[in-house]
């Protein structure tokens, strides 16, 4: 009777796979082989208790090796598997619900060398199938705490209900939750309460269980256990066992499998999972899914050159090399869901390991093809990165060589999907980014026509609903057009970055961050423990966790900003906490550390929050470019109340008396302001030494009591050599409008390239060089190579892409203006490339030095007294009231009606604003009209301007105790542009600090006014 049950079942099994003839039956009960065997076709291998093979078991196809349903226990030991016929326990209808194991032998010595895949190994060859459903942890694969293990804790609580699927001696993970990726901690279940899971041991850390801040930081729990279980070599260092799908295979399905000791660090291509080189598997329903990977000497799940493969609800843990890997860039259309990868380790030894498998690349995501869906995946604990998408110009060269993908360019493929997913307790938690690791492969791997290429896709990337905490970096991305949607980022040390070129991009740029939520010191204040992953923070006051991998950027920063420009929207920062007198400080808007690339004036916040953040904005590198030139536009006024006011660095600089200035952001400041790209054109990229510093001096001056102006405020750029920028490149911000003079301190360029980036049409710069003495320009053209007109004089106004040396100062003016608009608000430049000029000079002699460090005394005739500051258009005309507590509207430079008003007129507080079509009061065009300030003089019955906030109220009595020094023998003196009735003058901002204005005969005449 018992053997009627066993036939029938046995045939049961491999029914649907078999040819319907009658199929021959062998039990294999206790037996033991000792050299290979074959299962012939036309026959079913049924196992019964403990069977050993200890030389290869080849599966013909035809033929059949399954277990019986009814044994308590199955064991089958092997040296290797070759299936082209059926392996399988259980069925998708009929999970197996006892135990059965399949254990790789690991013979000494290996009956086939490292490079022979039948070494240890488990393959599944051409017409082959591999079924395994077991029952365990099919329900619950992983799940999370419900509430915070604290340290010494022998009972955990669980956020899903375990029972019928995990029970007592089941192996589990407690991952970590702080920086620390080694804290993940394995137990044994011992028995259930009613409240929690008991454990064989007390948790040697804390582990954190709940949201905070809104933000779930909740460590997963993962099982183990199995009751199907594939084991690998133990006691053979690195070489383990490897399962591999070969070109071919009819079948692989993985459910509720324990893979142990599985992977071959010695040798490419030995992988605990591997499907390798089998093209498009949709027909095969190919899957691995709710199974643990653990113990691994290399990799958990590797898709090698193969397509529609569903990996999903699985837990790897203690895996060497990068965990879940797409190998060649010749994997798409496969998915990954539901799944929790636990401690990934770099691979740093053995006779076989990528370059990326060391630290710095590391990650438990490989992705070298975007066309791939990873849905709410969670990784929690690596020695790298999270999810790192490496992209490459075609697939390497296993996958290219099959023919298959001729046409393949893995770094133009958009990404399919990426949502839900996590990453906590790493470097990194997504990165985007095609760093060439290929020079430290060992041993060296053959990339011809596949090197490394950055991610350009032909399409918008979207990672959305993403979380990361108690990571170096959140985020790190080179690419051009990426959007973070609802992602939720804390407790790390850099939340988000974005990189492009660094200098003028030829194509949209947009990192934008909308719907997100950054959290800077949240609840969860991890494990008073020292590694070399985390440290202490004392300085806090409450011994909170930090990481201890290396800070380029010195100061937390939840966005730090790199190129640009950024977007940021609707988002909120909480708990940046600093203390200035420790020199310590947190940010929610930083800039990169140590940066000379551009810095894009089109980087913008709007509607953003800051709660308990005391520094909106803080740049903490005052020495490199990239920190002297970032600004923001503060689009609704949420940093400064300042609606599109333009967030500067609080120097001398960007300052102006209409500026608004706050130790939480800097300078909140109505003027506009471009990107001016300055080039010394020189194909010499290796003596950068002979370039030297461009010295840039602001010659618009805010006027002071006396009448004299102040030394004019300068800046020096250091510059660097981007091949792309055609030579050596400087990259100053400077306002619309407003006139700078300029000067190279060590080498004065031959050839010079100024162009205007990120500008609107009409924009107008004027921009002076100052020359070696006895130089003679001999060509000033536009990009079109068209000469530019000579403008009559040094101070010529009337004429734009114009120019004027002054050949005694040696001075050359150009006056510079945008004509065309960008046809996309994320391009640089318009269509036709950017406005600007290239100038060519000849010096008086070829060895005397071009350095020129008096700009400041030859750009004298060129300054003026508050001109181009008072000259400030307003973009958006708001509804207006006097009782509004903060500036809802900023003014831009360049708007010609506001732009046209006379001296005299603004000093009666009489300004203009654009009005088109105009009809009456005031209009003195067919589009601009006359405003009057509220606190102006004039008896003129002139509407009320609609962007003034509130009237200037109140004056010191006191007087300046000094008068300031004014520039060093200048040639001419600046033009005032001040005069009347002195209080009347006063910013809103100046008066809200207690500045006002007094008359001083000093003062130079206004013989301009009407």
């Amino acid at each position: 009777m018992h053997a009627g049950r066993l036939l029938g079942a046995a045939l049961a099994l491999v029914h649907i796979l078999l040819t319907p003839t009658f199929a021959a039956v062998v039990v294999w009960d206790n037996t033991v082989a000792t050299g290979d065997v074959v299962v012939p076709a036309g026959q079913t291998v049924v196992l019964r208790n403990r069977n050993i093979v200890r030389g290869q078991l080849t599966i013909e196809a035809g033929a059949a090796v399954t277990v019986d349903p009814t044994c308590d226990s199955v064991y089958l030991q092997v040296g290797n598997v070759e299936i082209n016929g059926i392996l399988s326990i259980g069925s998708a209808a009929a999970p197996f619900t006892k135990t059965a194991t399949v254990a790789l032998g690991c013979e000494k010595p290996a009956l086939y060398p490292a490079t022979d895949d039948r070494r240890y190994g488990v393959n599944v060859r051409q017409g082959g199938s591999l079924q395994l459903f077991g029952s365990k942890g099919t329900k619950v694969p992983w799940t999370k705490l419900a509430l915070t293990a604290v340290e010494g804790t022998t009972c955990i609580t669980l956020a899903d209900d375990t029972t019928g699927d995990w029970a007592v001696g089941d192996s589990i993970i407690i991952t970590t939750t702080d920086f620390d990726p080694t804290l993940t901690e394995r137990r044994t279940i011992t028995g259930f309460r009613s409240t929690c899971v008991e454990i064989d041991s007390p948790l040697n850390y804390m582990h954190y269980g709940a949201f905070t801040q809104g933000i779930d930081q909740r460590a997963e729990v993962g099982l183990l256990s199995r009751n199907i279980q594939l084991v690998g070599c133990t006691t053979s260092g690195l070489v383990g066992g490897h399962l591999k799908m070969n070109q071919g295979f009819r079948t692989a399905q993985l459910s509720g499998v324990e893979i142990r000791a599985f992977g071959q660090g010695d040798v490419i291509g030995r992988y605990s999972i591997h499907f390798h080189l089998t093209g498009n598997v949709a027909a095969t329903n190919s899957f691995v899914k709710a199974s643990a990977i653990h113990s691994s000497y290399m990799r958990a799940i590797t898709i090698h050159g193969t397509q529609s493969v569903l990996v999903e609800r699985n837990v790897a843990y203690n895996i060497t090399g990068h965990a879940m890997f797409l190998e060649d860039g010749a994997e798409f259309n496969n998915t990954f869901r539901g799944n929790l990868v636990a401690w990934v380790r770099q691979k740093t030894s053995g006779a076989f390991r990528l370059g990326s498998d060391a630290l710095q690349g590391l990650s438990a995501f490989w992705i070298t093809n975007a066309d791939n869906v990873f849905e709410d995946n969670v990784v929690a604990g690596v020695e790298g990165t999270g999810f790192w998408l490496h992209t490459r110009a075609r697939p390497k060269l296993p996958s290219f060589k099959t023919g298959l993908y001729p046409t393949v360019a893995p770094h133009k493929i958009p990404l399919r999907k990426c949502t839900g997913n996590s990453a906590h307790s790493v470097w990194n938690g997504f990165r985007i980014d095609s760093v060439d690791f290929d020079q430290d492969d060992q041993p060296a791997q053959d990339y011809t026509g596949a090197p490394s290429l950055a991610y350009e896709p032909t399409a918008l990337t979207v990672i959305s609903n993403f979380t990361t905490h108690h990571a170096r970096q959140g985020g790190w991305f080179r690419i051009f057009q990426i959007v973070l949607d609802n992602w939720n980022v804390a407790d790390s040390r850099e939340g988000i970055q974005f990189l492009t070129t660094g200098n003028t991009a030829t194509m949209p740029i947009n990192g934008t961050i909308r719907n997100s939520h950054f959290v800077g010191s949240s609840s969860n204040r991890g494990n008073q423990f020292t590694s070399a992953f985390q440290k202490i923070n004392f300085i806090e006051a409450r011994y909170w966790s930090d990481s201890a991998l290396l800070l380029a950027d010195v100061i937390q920063m939840a966005v730090t900003l790199y190129d640009g420009p950024h977007y940021i929207e609707n988002t909120t920062f909480e708990n940046y906490i600093s203390y200035p007198c420790f020199n310590y400080y947190s940010t929610a808007f930083g800039a990169r550390a140590f940066n000379t690339f551009m810095m894009a004036t089109t980087t913008q916040s709007t509607n953003n929050k800051f709660i308990n953040t005391e520094f909106p904005v803080f740049m903490y590198d005052r020495v490199s470019d990239g920190g002297k030139t970032t600004l923001m536009l503060d689009t609704d006024g949420s940093i400064s109340g300042q609606r599109n006011a333009v967030i500067a660095p609080d120097w001398d600089f960007y300052y102006t008396p209409s500026c608004v200035r706050n130790g939480g952001y800097g300078l909140a400041c109505p003027q506009r302001y471009n990107n001016i790209e300055v080039v010394q054109i020189d194909g010499d990229g290796t003596n950068l030494a002979k370039y030297g510093e461009l010295y840039v001096v602001r010659a618009n001056l805010a006027s002071r009591s006396g009448g004299l102006a102040p030394p004019p405020p300068g800046l020096s750029f250091q510059g660097q050599y981007i091949p792309a920028a055609g030579g050596y490149l400087y990259h100053p911000s400077l306002s619309v409008g407003a006139t700078y003079v300029m000067g190279f301190t060590t080498r004065t360029p031959p050839i010079l390239r100024v162009n205007i980036v990120n500008g609107q049409q009409g924009d107008t710069h004027t921009i002076a060089f100052s020359y070696p003495r006895g130089t003679i320009i001999t060509s000033v053209m536009n990009v079109a190579n068209q000469a530019l007109n000579r403008a009559t004089s040094l101070l010529d106004r009337t004429c734009v892409n114009c120019f004027f040396y002054d050949s005694t100062l040696d001075l050359l003016v150009l006056r510079l203006k945008q004509l065309l608009p960008r046809i996309d608000p994320t391009l640089p430049c318009p269509a036709s490339g950017c406005d600007g000029v290239v100038v060519r000079a000849t010096f008086r002699s070829a060895t005397s030095s071009t350095s020129v460090t008096d700009c400041s005394t030859r750009g004298a005739p060129l300054q003026t007294l508050d001109d181009a500051w008072l000259q400030t258009s307003f973009s958006n005309k708001e509804s207006f009231s006097l009782d509004m507590p903060i500036n809802l509207d900023w003014c831009q430079i360049g708007d010609p009606c506001l732009e046209s008003i006379d001296v005299g007129n603004r000093d009666q507080g009489i300004l203009a604003y654009a009005d088109f079509p105009c009809n009456g009061i005031g209009c003195y065009s067919n589009k601009c009209r006359y405003c009057k300030l509220s606190f102006s003089a004039s008896n003129q019955p002139f509407l009320p301007c609609p962007f003034e906030t509130r009237r200037a109220t109140g004056s010191p009595t006191t007087t300046p105790s000094s008068s300031p020094v004014p520039p060093s023998t200048p040639t001419s003196t600046p033009t005032s542009a001040t005069g009347g009735a002195c209080s009347t003058y006063v910013s809103v901002g100046d008066s809200a600090v207690g500045i006002s204005a007094m008359p001083d005969l000093a003062c130079s005449v206004d013989n301009n006014r009407t």
